[in-house]
């Protein structure tokens, strides 16, 4: 959370000056301040008093940390602690802690969650950063730098990933979380994609709807794929209802997708998709190149149906691809298939047979440790870690199997 303890525990990133009071600081401050010249503690508590009083933070938090300095017998502007105690250390951590908090729900109470932010991450209370922007709702002046901070930021990506779309629409959104994509974890992302689906579906059902109620004279009922089928026009003169490119995007991050009632309306997205023009259907890397057929069918399996043909269906995948380029993102794509469908045994023996012993293990997929734990096969774990002379993983497979309940 802070800096060595070779020096004073000073929060990362926070502003060294204080930042403009909301208040001006009135012309006496330095004369009262003077008042008490012979009484530290008392002059830094009417100046911490005077802080609170005209809402000033940024300087809240100076007095604060001179304070806990005072307290402990270190110098006022003490940087240095290679040669204080463990415990001393400990206590100014804990003060400086406590006015970063402090410091910052001032100025959460007073809208500044920007100014807020680094000294909550130097507290390492984003939580609390979270649960602020999820209170919050921006203006068209506050949205840029709100979404900054929750988004890109990782702060709240969820709530960030909303107040994208509501501002800037999909096509910023879309782009936007696909560049995010290598950057964040899945269970970061799993939300934003979740909203995305959502949205996508809402404007795809709509823009059908439309289209049937200008051709038929009445809005269709039921079910959104029962009314595909039935009405091939929909689909003529390459026509997409929305942006075909932003149907694909959302698609492919529906793979994030845990929740069944999601999982369903990206699976309508992925057959709406299959039947698009060929022109309207943009090819993805191996496994995906038939990106909603194939999508169709994972998603599917993500819902218990059709379990065997969608394994072997990737499977074939991984055999027709290969090449060094293809295949490693096809053997990624059917383990983590098994993984979602109950099947982490056979995943652990496809990673034997499938992955050469020098070369990596996919990362976008369980762990062999987590499929280990998940199947109880123990003896395929140790296999795989045995093949690839990985005495570590053998040691932490010893160890987990003994620790489970």
């Amino acid at each position: 959370m802070f800096e060595s303890t070779g020096r004073a525990a000073y929060p990362r990133g926070l502003p060294r000056h204080p930042a403009e009071p909301t208040v001006p600081a009135s012309d006496d401050r330095f004369q009262q301040l003077a008042l008490h010249a012979d009484d530290a503690t008392e002059m830094l508590e009417r100046l911490a008093e005077r802080c609170l009083a005209e809402r000033d933070w940024g300087t809240l938090f100076e007095a604060r940390l001179m304070q806990a300095r005072r307290r402990l017998g270190l110098p006022i502007d003490c940087r240095l602690l290679s040669d204080q105690s463990a415990e001393v250390r400990d206590q100014l951590e804990q003060a400086y802690h406590a006015a970063c908090v402090e410091a910052a729900d001032g100025m959460i109470a007073a809208d500044r969650l920007v100014d807020a932010w680094p000294y909550l991450r130097a507290a390492g209370e984003q939580q609390r950063m979270a649960d602020a922007l999820a209170a919050v709702r921006p203006t068209d002046q506050t949205a840029e730098e709100l979404i900054q901070l929750a988004l890109h930021e990782g702060v709240n990506p969820a709530v960030g990933f909303r107040w994208l779309l509501d501002h800037y629409g999909t096509c910023n959104a879309v782009t936007t979380l696909d560049g995010l994509a290598g950057y964040f974890e899945p269970d970061e992302l799993r939300p934003c994609a979740e909203i995305l689906v959502g949205w996508m579906h809402r404007e795809l059902t709509e823009s059908v709807a439309a289209h049937i109620e200008r051709e038929e004279g009445q809005r269709p009922v039921g079910k959104f794929t029962d009314w595909l089928p039935t009405r091939p026009w929909l689909f003529e003169h390459e026509l997409s209802h929305v942006d075909a490119s932003h149907l694909g995007s959302t698609v492919r991050l529906s793979r994030l997708l845990t929740e069944p009632a999601i999982v369903r309306l990206a699976l309508d997205l992925a057959e709406y998709g299959a039947r698009l023009h060929e022109s309207q259907r943009f090819p993805q890397p191996p496994p995906f190149e038939d990106v909603y057929t194939a999508h169709a069918l994972w998603l599917h399996a993500a819902l218990g149906e059709q379990a065997d043909q969608a394994a072997a269906y990737f499977r074939g995948q991984v055999d027709s691809h290969p090449d060094e380029y293809s295949r490693p993102a096809c053997v990624e794509a059917y383990v983590d298939l098994l993984s979602r469908i109950g099947r982490e045994s056979q995943a652990l023996g496809e990673l034997d047979e499938l992955v050469a012993a020098d070369e990596p293990l996919p990362s976008g997929v369980p762990t062999p440790l987590e499929l280990a734990r998940a199947s109880g096969d123990w003896p395929a774990y140790d296999r795989l870690v045995q093949s690839r002379g990985d005495a570590v993983g053998y040691a932490a497979g010893l160890i987990a199997r003994r620790e489970a309940p």
